[in-house]
């Protein structure tokens, strides 16, 4: 039977839930959301169907371990049996295959005049800086990291700084409101946007692996195999968006 529809944007319109509620859960790292639809129809053509939510590393970690997944007045209680995360945060989960896939970029993005930036401490002195929440984003922590190595007072920066409440996705719509002159984010997610950008020095990478959870099912196995077996046409769609594919 064919779907009722009842997407009415911003009301009713999930743009990090991806899939089948029925389907394989799984759980991705959050800067990967416009490139979900082409795995659920990779998946698909395989004939399996999957669910796929695309959220903070720390939040899809948390979600590995167990936690349910509230938006609005919905919870999504199916613990995931594949993720997609940085390696860093695979530790101490029981896991029973990996599979590192790509890297991203860390850079500055901007709409009008180029910034006069060209390592992370030139971004101190930026009037209206958006940058992800370290509690939440690995991108966010390595920038905090880098900052209080090369020259510290991230604290100082962070408190006239607008800091993303949950994700990172946050702050394009900044950007194009003009609500900030600049904002940390993810290569892929700047050529999304359409949106300049610059690479502070030294330049700072995330990597993410899929990962397949102890006590999967049989059909969350196929997927995975089918996501590591998919590589050429995955490669192909994450290149698109800046990302380094890293997969053997």
């Amino acid at each position: 039977m064919e779907a009722v529809e009842l997407t009415l944007p911003p009301y009713d319109s999930l743009s990090d839930i991806h899939g089948y509620t029925d389907g394989v859960p799984m759980s991705f790292a959050g800067n990967q959301w416009f490139l979900v639809d082409k795995i659920v129809e990779i998946l698909l053509r395989s004939g399996i169907r999957a669910y796929i939510e695309t959220i903070p590393p720390g939040i899809v970690r948390q979600r590995a371990l167990g936690a349910p997944l509230k938006v609005g007045t919905l919870t999504f209680s199916a613990r995931p049996q594949v993720v997609s995360l940085p390696p860093a945060l695979l530790e101490g989960l029981q896991l029973e295959e990996r599979y590192e896939y790509v890297e991203d970029t860390i850079v500055l993005a901007y709409r009008g005049s180029r910034p006069n930036v060209s390592s992370w401490c030139d971004i101190r002195e930026i009037p209206r800086l958006a940058i992800p929440n370290p509690v939440t984003e690995g991108i966010g922590a390595q920038v905090r990291d880098a900052i209080q190595r090369s020259c510290g007072g991230y604290e100082s920066l962070a408190s006239r700084s607008f800091i993303t409440r949950v994700h990172h996705r946050e702050i394009p719509p900044l950007l194009y409101g003009n609500v900030i002159d600049a904002g940390v984010m993810w290569i892929s997610e700047a050529r999304y946007w359409g949106l300049n950008y610059v690479v502070p020095q030294p330049e700072l990478r995330g990597r993410l692996a899929f990962a397949l959870l102890s006590g999967a099912s049989e059909d969350a196995r196929r997927a995975y195999r089918v996501l590591v077996n998919s590589r050429d046409e995955l490669k192909a769609a994450y290149e698109a968006y800046g990302f380094k594919w890293i997969g053997s």
